[in-house]
């Protein structure tokens, strides 16, 4: 796979040299990387092995508008600017693992309904669930749509899951086995069981969001952790707190009178 290169510079110093458009800055201006050479084939040569390490590395580079590898990154792009962390660290992860390797250095013009197809069957085959597979196939709907790309993407089934609560039996036995040694962990449970906080909810909670004379509490952060989306670094994940990812989440919740004193 070649970039349609425009231009082969000739330096001042004597070397030649080709830049390639290599992906966005953080203020949402092209980033340009160079290669350089000798003479005109040497930089050739060059550039040449610079695109095919990156692409053996699924990064994601922009080098020419006839790939889809343009408008994945394009809309990643958009992407970060519009969503939050996590889920622009989803987005990331999905493209990185899954679509980048696939699609990326794929012309658009021999994209087609039955290529995409393979993919899904390749995706069910490796055993990911159908809400998985679902999950990741949005994703390329959306970069398709965003270039303009007419192709609707078949999307599996997924099959409807009930729900499972406690039963009132189940109920009672749970609080008495918390409430035989009350510690922090167990007291997090009691918690939950009658304020419906998620478990994001809950280790995000700060006192200051609790009010106990007015025997309420309010929900404004969640925490959650994300893929590192910083490449060099080994960590593979971070902890941030965050807001809720929508704003009925962002709520007041009456606290229980028997609850009162425990917290206390």
């Amino acid at each position: 796979m070649k970039e349609k290169i425009e231009s082969i510079y000739s330096r001042n110093d004597g070397r030649f040299e080709i830049r390639y458009h290599y992906g966005y800055k953080d203020n949402g201006a092209a980033n340009y990387k160079s290669v350089y050479g000798a003479t005109k084939k040497e930089v050739l040569n060059n550039y040449n092995k610079t695109i095919k390490n990156l692409i053996n590395k699924n990064d994601l580079l922009i080098y020419d508008k006839n790939y889809l590898g343009y408008d994945i990154n394009c809309w990643l792009n958009n992407a970060k600017i519009k969503n939050k962390k996590s889920t622009y660290s989803n987005y990331q992860y999905t493209l990185k693992s899954r679509i980048i390797p696939k699609f990326a250095g794929i012309k658009k013009k021999t994209l087609s309904l039955e290529l995409i197809n393979k993919f899904t069957s390749g995706l069910l085959n490796e055993g990911l669930t159908e809400k998985t597979v679902k999950d990741i196939l949005i994703i390329l709907q959306q970069i398709l749509k965003y270039g303009n790309i007419n192709i609707k993407i078949s999307m599996p089934k997924v099959p409807k899951k009930d729900i499972q609560i406690l039963t009132k039996y189940d109920q009672e036995k749970l609080e008495k086995e918390i409430l035989k040694n009350l510690n922090q962990k167990d007291f997090g449970i009691y918690f939950c069981l009658y304020t419906g906080l998620r478990i994001g909810e809950l280790c995000a909670l700060q006192w200051k969001n609790i009010d106990l004379e007015n025997k309420k509490l309010k929900v404004k952060k969640t925490l959650i952790r994300i893929k590192n989306p910083d490449d060099n670094i080994k960590k593979k994940t971070i902890v941030i707190i965050d807001e809720p990812k929508s704003l009925s989440s962002i709520r007041e919740i009456p606290i229980p009178n028997f609850l009162i004193p425990i917290i206390e």
